[in-house]
């Protein structure tokens, strides 16, 4: 875990210095930006986006501790979810996911049940959002692949990661086994709450691209830049922050991966401008949410809620 959070740590501040970098190099650009009249517009736009994909998530958490056998109220579930998603910032990227274990273990919901739920939530989102990423920025995609040194470092990622998760897998292999054996089951007879799970997390990359594609159309206006396209980066500039282990809440990554994708569509200056709008929407959804879900779990503690 240490090790993680020193690579997080590490890969967020490289693209927090990118981002630096970027901005440093017409500094007016960001002025003009954050006086401009739309500027306020556009982050508020983008929260209510952010904010609304959250929902989204909380409803689909609830799903997935259904599918495992976790019958309680919406109304208990999603105050959890959304009071621990503040927990991403902190240097790991996991103190959300430990967080929501640890709350739900108060209300007698199993910690291997949270497991399950939190590994096909991954599973899911990734899925989702690399097929996104695949169909919108295909032709992005097929040049960065040209480039020998972009494809090498994917085909060794990849290669790592197998052997890592291979080698997880004979280590602990008798421990595993039942844990797999026993979700494979569960998924088997859930196909229509997963079905309704790829469908939220469609959902809620659209409002994440919408948060871009707005903020992008307000800001610069004479930009030739569509929601598709915007989908698109968006996508995977949260799935680059997602990925990134250790990286607390993707941080500089998330930002580094916008401004690479906007370019030369936007000047850099003018994609960091973007990217810091959204992560302004981004931590104010957050907030809202974390203000929310404490307010929902301090009714339901003093009887208010049932």
């Amino acid at each position: 875990m240490k090790a993680l959070r020193i690579v997080g740590i590490t890969l967020s501040l490289a693209g927090l210095a990118f981002f630096i970098a970027a901005v440093a190099r017409s500094p007016e650009v960001l002025f003009r930006a954050a006086t401009a009249p739309f500027f306020w517009t556009s982050l508020l736009i983008g929260a209510a986006a952010i904010f609304c994909s959250l929902l989204l998530a909380a409803l689909n958490w609830h799903m997935l501790l259904g599918v495992f056998g976790v019958g309680r109220p919406l109304g208990l579930i999603g105050p959890v979810f959304l009071s621990t998603q503040i927990g991403k910032y902190l240097p790991g990227n996991v103190g959300h996911l430990v967080g929501r274990a640890v709350v739900l273990k108060s209300y007698d919901i199993p910690v291997s049940a949270s497991t399950k739920a939190m590994i096909v939530e991954a599973i899911a989102l990734l899925c989702v959002g690399f097929a996104l990423v695949a169909v919108l920025l295909r032709e992005w995609l097929m040049q960065a692949l040209k480039i020998s040194e972009v494809s090498t470092w994917l085909v060794v990622g990849l290669l790592s990661i197998v052997v890592v998760a291979a080698a997880a897998a004979l280590v602990f292999r008798d421990r595993i086994a039942p844990f797999i054996r026993q979700l494979l089951a569960d998924l088997a007879a859930s196909r229509k709450q997963l079905l309704a799970v790829g469908t939220i997390d469609l959902v809620n990359f659209g409002l994440n691209g919408l948060a871009l594609w707005s903020s992008s159309v307000l800001l610069f206006p004479g930009k030739p830049i569509g929601m598709l396209a915007c989908l698109g980066v968006a996508s995977a500039s949260f799935l680059a922050g997602y990925i990134t282990p250790g990286s607390p809440g993707g941080i500089g990554v998330r930002e580094a991966t916008t401004v690479l994708l906007l370019y030369p569509t936007f000047s850099v200056t003018e994609a960091a401008t973007i990217a810091l709008l959204l992560r302004l929407a981004a931590t104010l959804a957050d907030l809202m949410g974390f203000v929310l879900g404490i307010a929902l779990l301090a009714l339901r503690r003093t009887g208010s809620v049932s």
